[in-house]
């Protein structure tokens, strides 16, 4: 899942997730009134050693919480 490596290069960590999600946390997330840090995406395994994420999933859970992290360095600055 190239997610992983573009939320590692902003700074977010992987957390153990239940099931097909996977959790991550960002610091700078902590005091953000509906992350608290936290955030999450469902994967799908379609075999082998490859995860997917669904666009849809992509465009209306993760692509908001990067622009969120992207914003808040830039106005950090």
């Amino acid at each position: 899942m190239q997610v992983r490596k573009i939320i590692k290069w902003l700074g977010a960590e992987e957390l153990s997730g239940k099931g097909s999600s996977v959790r991550f946390y960002h610091y700078l997330l902590e005091d953000h009134p509906f992350y608290n840090g936290y955030f999450q995406i469902h994967k799908i395994h379609k075999g082998g050693n490859k995860d997917f994420v669904r666009m849809n999933d992509y465009k209306q859970f993760m692509l908001p919480v990067l622009i969120t992290i992207l914003e808040i360095k830039e106005n950090a600055k």
